[in-house]
């Protein structure tokens, strides 16, 4: 949607503050915590899939450096059992809805059974970065942090695997730039 007199960041970031703003006044998040809710199902396959999943990544052309990728290889991914719930899967304000004070999610096209945990990874990568208040409110409606779990470091790893590798194919840079931040992060340069 064009908004004369803003231009395409300007309009990003009113969207944002707009649908953040409850999160911050309100203090709930009912529609997240009535999806993750729900009884999970056992899954002894889903960690060693992404495992899998984040190691075939490796095997397509990137710019992901040689020690990262030694490091990534040694890592160790976790594997074991989870439980998965039905999950949004690129759950950020850009995809909520306010109308009357009840957050509503769009863009269902990645929704899948998952660990709750899963959907707080692009919140904690794009909108929680620096943003300490954000993330305490969001946590005062949701409650509990999913992401308190053993195998939360392989997911980490496995989505800005996956971002860098996949940006690097579709030519874009700026996303690009971010899953190998986000690598370097996880694995800091060495002395």
């Amino acid at each position: 949607m064009d908004v004369p007199g803003l231009t395409r960041t300007q309009h990003e970031l009113r969207g944002h503050r707009e649908l953040t703003a409850p999160l911050l006044t309100d203090r709930r998040v009912p529609r997240l915590v009535q999806l993750h809710g729900q009884p999970g199902r056992p899954s002894s396959t889903w960690l060693a899939e992404r495992r899998d999943r984040a190691l075939r990544w490796l095997t397509h052309p990137h710019r992901m450096p040689h020690d990262v990728v030694e490091r990534v290889r040694a890592f160790g991914c976790a594997d074991g059992q989870v439980d998965l719930v039905p999950t949004h899967g690129d759950l950020s304000p850009r995809n909520w809805v306010v109308h009357d004070g009840v957050i509503s999610f769009i863009d269902l096209g990645r929704a899948d059974l998952r660990p709750r945990a899963t959907d707080l990874f692009r919140l904690q990568d794009r909108s929680w970065r620096g943003r300490p208040d954000l993330e305490r409110a969001f946590f005062t409606g949701y409650g509990a942090d999913p992401r308190d779990v053993w195998w939360w470091p392989s997911l980490v790893l496995a989505e800005h695997i996956g971002t860098a590798v996949w940006a690097h194919q579709v030519g874009d840079e700026a996303f690009e730039a971010k899953g190998l931040r986000g690598l370097r992060e996880v694995f800091p340069a060495g002395p």
